[in-house]
């Protein structure tokens, strides 16, 4: 009886495993999203005060963030598939759901409100990053992903240390480096696997 209850574990394990790997190249299109918007929209923000338009540094990172979610929104409707309602389906979107939110409340309130400095903000969203690539390399068997996860807390480190200036520059980077180019290779999977099928049916 318990040889079969092991049996019948491990077998869960396995089906979470692979629906957590099918669902992670599905996400690779966010992280291309994502790591090229928030560099574009930090460039954005150095010319803005460099133009001598600071008050607009705010609606600019606004305006990219609701274009951000709106077309992952469009996507994501897009490409409603089966795989959508399995457990590791739904461990990974609780998983990024919550860091994005996170991550969001810490860029708006944190500095708003001065509870941390830029440093600190610059800080924390890589350790955030790094721990939400971690769990989602763990759940889908993803060398790679633990990789990347390494490298967001070196990125993190390093912020840490870095002038006031320079953390917004390398956190931008960071993102396009650790996040476009895994979702990059995600997603190339992903349109692979798609096409196989397409023409298997």
């Amino acid at each position: 009886m318990d040889i079969e209850k092991a049996i019948g574990d491990l077998e869960l394990i396995n089906n979470v495993m692979a629906s957590c790997a099918r669902k992670q190249e599905d996400y690779g299109v966010y992280f291309k999203i994502w790591g090229l918007l928030i560099p574009v929209a930090s460039v954005l923000n150095y010319l803005l005060v460099y133009a001598g338009k600071s008050s607009l540094v705010w609606f600019s990172w606004a305006a990219a963030m609701i274009f951000g979610i709106l077309l992952s929104i469009s996507i994501s409707r897009k490409r409603k598939e089966g795989n959508a309602d399995s457990t590791g389906a739904k461990l990974l979107t609780a998983l990024w759901g919550s860091s994005w939110i996170s991550i969001a409340v810490l860029m708006s309130v944190g500095m708003i409100s001065r509870v941390l400095t830029l440093n600190g903000v610059m800080f924390t969203i890589p350790l955030i990053m790094a721990g939400s690539f971690f769990i989602s390399g763990v759940l889908g068997g993803s060398s790679m992903l633990k990789v990347v996860a390494a490298g967001w807390w070196v990125s993190g480190v390093i912020n840490a240390f870095l002038p006031p200036f320079w953390a917004p520059v390398f956190l931008a980077g960071s993102t396009f480096f650790l996040s476009f180019i895994p979702g990059l290779l995600l997603d190339r999977r992903y349109r692979i696997k798609k096409m196989l099928k397409t023409n298997e049916s």
